[in-house]
């Protein structure tokens, strides 16, 4: 099976989810094999001049200026969320046509346990995180790997990106990506979500091997952003491993 040889990770970040920022890089260049790896792309959308110098500190991190700045909390399923949400797509689509490469477009509230290129397949165009037909929303947005730059997975990418606009509710990428997924147009695999983008508490993380943790929001949001940290981290287990990568 042919693997990613040549690849760049995408992600956005504003300062509501700083924290989580640290952790995704620092996890990123400790656990994965940074010789196969180009670039970090960080899609900025409200980070402070202090936090982007903390950012480019890292070699291979390129900023992009979105023009979108977003302030204080930022809370899921708010305006600000979808807004944010929303601009990752048109970020993705922006390199994939200048950028010659694969491209994983990564949550920046994720932590990385180990390299995940064994598990990226050249059969497929597309590899998109899955969570079964059982659920409403089978395919979530938190990874999805563009494994082949060409024609059909910009195509993809540029659905993606009008349905994403034309969804009445809310939350709208996830949906929009199940409905194109579902589709015979395209050529997508799937990883789990237990996988590649496991939600839940460590002793789950461990159970399922997992590769990348997601540190999924709550619903509803906590009152303020350290309410919102500390639960989606600390008392989901993760304190001995995040600590490491919070104090650098």
């Amino acid at each position: 099976m042919e693997t990613l040889n040549k690849y760049s990770i995408l992600t956005i970040l504003n300062s509501s989810y700083f924290k989580f920022g640290k952790i995704f890089l620092n996890s990123l260049f400790e656990k994965l094999y940074t010789s196969k790896l180009d670039y970090v792309f960080v899609a900025d959308t409200g980070l402070s001049q202090k936090e982007r110098d903390y950012l480019q500190s890292f070699t291979k991190v390129i900023l992009i200026e979105t023009g979108h700045r977003t302030e204080g909390y930022v809370k899921t399923w708010d305006s600000n969320w979808v807004d944010n949400v929303s601009l990752k797509t048109k970020v993705l689509q922006k390199i994939l046509d200048t950028y010659e490469h694969s491209v994983v477009m990564i949550d920046a509230d994720c932590m990385f346990l180990k390299d995940f290129t064994d598990i990226i397949d050249f059969n497929y165009d597309i590899q998109a995180t899955y969570r079964g037909e059982n659920h409403k929303t089978p395919y979530v947005a938190s990874f999805l790997s563009i494994n082949k730059n060409n024609e059909e997975t910009k195509g993809f990418v540029e659905k993606w990106i009008s349905e994403i606009e034309s969804w009445e509710s809310v939350p709208k990428e996830s949906p929009a990506l199940s409905k194109m997924c579902s589709s015979e147009n395209y050529n997508v695999g799937t990883i789990s979500d237990k996988v590649i983008s496991a939600t839940g508490p460590i002793t789950d993380i461990e159970e399922w091997d997992s590769y990348i943790v997601h540190f999924k929001s709550s619903r509803p949001p906590q009152d303020t952003p350290e309410q919102e940290f500390d639960y989606r981290t600390y008392e989901r287990g993760y304190g001995k491993l995040i600590d490491r990568y919070l104090n650098v």
